[in-house]
C-alpha cells in the first residue's frame, strides 16, 4: 500500500486484519501538518493511497500501525484518530472501523521483519547492544588488553531496562485479538540493562565486575550508562512509558521465540571485525578529496561539495588525517578546505610544515585564506579549529573581518599565554623545555626525538593502566598514536617542529584583548580527560575574546577530533545551523553544556595534566 515492509504482508481473514499500513515519524509530521492546514496529503502518494483505503467500502479491515519514538515518549496517542480524519479528508466512522496500534516499545528486530521492501527502523536489540559495544571497543581502541586489568563493571540492577516487542508478535496479536479502535502493545520479556551489558560483554569476551562499590566512581560504567541513555532515547523510552494512558487498551505481547541473544552476538561480532581491521585513515582517500593551489602557490586540501564552506585548521607538525573522519562526517553538507605544505616533500612520517613555519607565518596564513575564498567564490567561511590551531582561527578572525562566519575551537592549546587564568599542562611545559633545547642546541635533537618518543610509549605500555580510567581515556587510539609521534621520529623532524612550537608560543594572538571579534558565533569544546592541555586557560581566553557556546565531551581525550569525530561533525553541524545551542540540540548526552557556576567550581579544583 505505501511502500513500507509491512504492506506486503497478508493477515489470515478469520477474525483478523486483511491490511496493514506502517507509519513512522516522517509520516506523522505530514499528517499533523496537513491536519493543521500546512500541508496537502495528496502531494504524499502514501498517505493519498491509505486516505483512498479508508473511504472505500467493502475493502476489508485495516489495521494501522504506528512507529514513532517521539510519539512513545509523550504518549500523546489520543488525538491520532482524529489527526488520521482531518488529513486524509476521512469521515470519523471510517477510521474507528480501522485498528490502529501504536507500537509502545520499538521493535526487538526492527520493521524489516515485516518484509523485504520499504523503509526501516532501528532494532532496539540492535541499538542498545551497539551502546554496550560500542562503550567496549572504544576503550579497547585505546589499550586492547585494558579489561583483563580492570573488569567491565556492569550497571545496577534498577539501572535501566527495555522491553522485547517484535513484529512476529505483532502481526499474530493483530491476526487473533485485534479489534477496532485505538491500541497500544508493548513487550512482555524485560531486559535489564545489567543482563544486556553482561551479554555483550561475555561474547566479545572481556571479564566483568558486579561490585556496586567500586562501580560508583567507574568513568567506564558511567559512559557506558550514558550511552544507554542515548539509545532509550533515540528509541523512544521514557520513565513512565509503560504506564497505560486512561481510556486506550494496553496489552503486552509474548515474544517467547525470539533469539535476542544471538541477535547480540552478530552485533558484537560485527563490531569486533571492524575493531581488527582498524587502521589509520588518510585524508587524502576521501571520495571527494583533491588538492588545490592558488595562483601564489599556497596550497589546500579540499573534501566535500556540500553549499556551506569550512575550513579547518590543524594543530602544528601533526599530519593532516587526523581529521579524515570528521571531514567525512560534514562532507556532505559542507565544502572542507584544509591547508596543506606548499612542496610536494612531505616530511618524515607526515609532519606538516602547513603551520608556524615562521614567525611570520600567521600573517601569511591569513593572506592565503584570502586568496582561497576569492578563487573558490566564497564570502564567509566556518572555521573549526583543533589544539594549536585555536590561535592561527582567532588571528585569521582579527585579519578577515566579516568573512568568519563561525568559530569552532576543539581542544584548544593556548600555551604560552600570559595574565590568564589557568598553567601550561605538564605536556606543554616538557615539549617546550625539550624544543627549546634543540633549538639552542640542533645536535641534541635525536636524543630529544628519541626521549620524547619514550616517554609517550611508557605512558601507553604502563601508566594508564596504573593509573586507572582517567589515564586511559586520556590516551590516542592505538592505530593512529604514531600521529602524535610524528614530530620526534627523526633527528629532522624534532629540529622542524621545535621551532614550529617556539613560534606557536611567542605567538600570543590572545593578549589582544578588544572586542573586534566577540559577535562572531563560537563554540568552545574541551574533553573531560583531556590531560595535554588546560582547559581552565582555553576558556578563560576564549570567554574573553569571544563569548562561546563551552561544551564538555564525557570521556573526551585531547584526541577527541578523531577519536569522537563523527559525534563532533554532528555537534558542530547543529551549531552552524543554529548558533544559540541549547543542552536539548546537543546529540547525544555525553556533550553537556558547561554552566557558569560549574566553570566556576571546576577552575577551583582543577589541575592541569600530567605526562
Amino acid at each position: 500500500m505505501n511502500g513500507h515492509p509491512l504492506d506486503a504482508r497478508m493477515m489470515p481473514s478469520a477474525g483478523g486484519y486483511g491490511r496493514v499500513c506502517l507509519l513512522d515519524a516522517g509520516d506523522l509530521d505530514a499528517l499533523r501538518a496537513a491536519a493543521d492546514g500546512n500541508a496537502t496529503t495528496g502531494t504524499y502518494a502514501r498517505l493519498a493511497k491509505l486516505g483512498e483505503a479508508l473511504n472505500a467500502s467493502g475493502s476489508g479491515r485495516l489495521a494501522i500501525v504506528i512507529d514513532d519514538p517521539d510519539l512513545r515518549r509523550t504518549r500523546e496517542f489520543a488525538s491520532l484518530p482524529r489527526t488520521l480524519s482531518a488529513a486524509l479528508d476521512v469521515a470519523a466512522a471510517s477510521v474507528a472501523n480501522a485498528c490502529i496500534v501504536v507500537l509502545g516499545d520499538a521493535l526487538a528486530d526492527g520493521t524489516t521483519a515485516f518484509g523485504d521492501a520499504g523503509a526501516s527502523s532501528l532494532s532496539s536489540v540492535d541499538t542498545l547492544a551497539d551502546a554496550v559495544a560500542d562503550t567496549v571497543f572504544e576503550v579497547r581502541r585505546r589499550i586492547d588488553t585494558y579489561f583483563e586489568q580492570a573488569p567491565l563493571a556492569l550497571p545496577a540492577d534498577a539501572a535501566g531496562a527495555a522491553c522485547l516487542l517484535t513484529a512476529e508478535a505483532v502481526l499474530a496479536w493483530l491476526a487473533t485479538e485485534a479489534s477496532p479502535g485505538l491500541h497500544v502493545v508493548h513487550g512482555e520479556r524485560r531486559i535489564a540493562w545489567r543482563e544486556l551489558a553482561e551479554t555483550v560483554a561475555r561474547r566479545v569476551p572481556i571479564p566483568t565486575r558486579t561490585d556496586a562499590a567500586e562501580a560508583e566512581a567507574d568513568a567506564v560504567l558511567a559512559l557506558l550508562e550514558t550511552n544507554l541513555k542515548h539509545a532509550e532515547r533515540l528509541l523512544g523510552y521514557a520513565d513512565g512509558a509503560h504506564v497505560p494512558p486512561p481510556g486506550i487498551p494496553s496489552h503486552r505481547l509474548r515474544c517467547d521465540g525470539f533469539d535476542w541473544q544471538g541477535r547480540i552476538a552478530a552485533r558484537v561480532a560485527a563490531h569486533a571485525a571492524r575493531h581488527e581491521r582498524r587502521d589509520a585513515p588518510r585524508f587524502v582517500d576521501l571520495p571527494s578529496a583533491r588538492r588545490i593551489t592558488t595562483g601564489s602557490g599556497h596550497a589546500y586540501l579540499s573534501a566535500g561539495r556540500g553549499p556551506r564552506a569550512m575550513l579547518l585548521i590543524n594543530a602544528f607538525g601533526i599530519p593532516h588525517d587526523v581529521w579524515h573522519d570528521f571531514a567525512a562526517g560534514l562532507a556532505p553538507d559542507f565544502s572542507l578546505y584544509l591547508a596543506d605544505d606548499a612542496d610536494d616533500a612531505p616530511a618524515d612520517a607526515g609532519l606538516t610544515r602547513a603551520y608556524y613555519s615562521g614567525p611570520d607565518a600567521p600573517e601569511r596564513y591569513a593572506r592565503s585564506v584570502t586568496e582561497l575564498l576569492d578563487v573558490e567564490g566564497i564570502d564567509a567561511i566556518h572555521v573549526a579549529s583543533w589544539c594549536g590551531g585555536a590561535r592561527y582561527a582567532l588571528a585569521l578572525a582579527r585579519a578577515l573581518p566579516g568573512r568568519i562566519a563561525s568559530m569552532s575551537l576543539i581542544a584548544p592549546s593556548f600555551a604560552g599565554a600570559q595574565d590568564y587564568d589557568g598553567a601550561d599542562s605538564a605536556y606543554e611545559n616538557n615539549l617546550n623545555t625539550m624544543c627549546s633545547l634543540v633549538a639552542r642546541m640542533p645536535k641534541a635533537a635525536d636524543s630529544m626525538a628519541r626521549s620524547m618518543t619514550g616517554l609517550l610509549d611508557k605512558r601507553a605500555r604502563n601508566d594508564a593502566l596504573e593509573g586507572g580510567h582517567a589515564s586511559m581515556f586520556a590516551l590516542p587510539d592505538s592505530a593512529t598514536r604514531h600521529w602524535l609521534h610524528a614530530p620526534f621520529v627523526s633527528a629532522a623532524n624534532m629540529i622542524e617542529y621545535s621551532g614550529q612550537l617556539l613560534n606557536f608560543r611567542a605567538h600570543r594572538i590572545e593578549a589582544e584583548r578588544d572586542t573586534s571579534i566577540a559577535g562572531i558565533p563560537a563554540l568552545l569544546v574541551t574533553g573531560e580527560y583531556d590531560e595535554m592541555t588546560c582547559a581552565i586557560r582555553a576558556r578563560a581566553i576564549t570567554s574573553a575574546q569571544l563569548r562561546p557556546i563551552q561544551v564538555e565531551l564525557q570521556g573526551g581525550s585531547h584526541h577527541m577530533v578523531h577519536q569522537n569525530a563523527a559525534l563532533l561533525a554532528k555537534l558542530v553541524g547543529i551549531f552552524v545551523d543554529a548558533p544559540a545551542v541549547t543542552s536539548d540540540a546537543l546529540p547525544h548526552p555525553r556533550l553537556r553544556i558547561v554552566p557558569a557556576a560549574d566553570r566556576v567550581e571546576m577552575e577551583m579544583e582543577m589541575e592541569s595534566g600530567e605526562l
